[in-house]
C-alpha cells in the first residue's frame, strides 16, 4: 500500500470510474469521437481504461503508470486483447516504439487525470523529484 507522502509525491488522487464514465460518455455521444487508439499517461487503478473500454470497446489502449502496485493490478484487472499496460515513468517513455509497435493513427485519444503536485510541496517532502 502506498504511503500518504508518497501519495502526493506523485500526485496520487484517483479518478472516481463514475466520472471517468462521465467523461468517457460525453467524449463518444457528444463529442462523437471514434478513437481507433486510446492513450492514458497516468492510468494509476485503471478506472479511465475501464470507462474507455465501455465507451470506445473497438480502440486500443494504451495505459501507463510509474506505480508498479497500481500497474500489477491494472494490468490483473484489465487485461484485454486490445489492452496495453505499461509500468514506465511517463517522462521517459517511448511513444515512438510504441507508435510502431502498436500501428496508432491519425484518430487517436489522450484522455485522463495527470498528476498535480507542485514544486514546492515536492520541496517539503524532500522528494529527488524537486527541482
Amino acid at each position: 500500500m502506498i504511503g500518504n507522502n508518497e501519495q502526493k509525491e506523485f500526485g496520487d488522487y484517483q479518478t472516481p470510474s463514475y466520472f471517468t464514465d462521465i467523461v468517457c460518455r460525453y467524449l463518444r455521444k457528444r463529442m462523437n469521437l471514434s478513437p481507433n487508439f486510446i492513450i492514458e499517461p497516468t492510468c494509476g487503478r485503471g478506472n479511465f481504461i475501464d470507462s474507455c473500454l465501455k465507451y470506445f470497446p473497438n480502440s486500443k489502449i494504451c495505459g501507463i503508470e510509474i506505480n508498479k502496485e497500481y500497474f500489477n493490478e491494472t494490468k490483473t484487472n484489465l487485461n484485454s486483447g486490445n489492452v496495453f499496460i505499461y509500468n514506465e515513468d511517463i517522462f521517459s517513455f517511448d511513444f515512438n516504439h510504441m507508435i510502431d509497435t502498436l500501428s496508432c493513427d491519425d484518430k487517436t485519444l489522450l484522455v485522463g487525470n495527470p498528476p498535480w503536485v507542485t514544486n514546492s510541496e515536492l520541496s517539503l517532502m524532500k522528494s529527488e523529484f524537486a527541482k
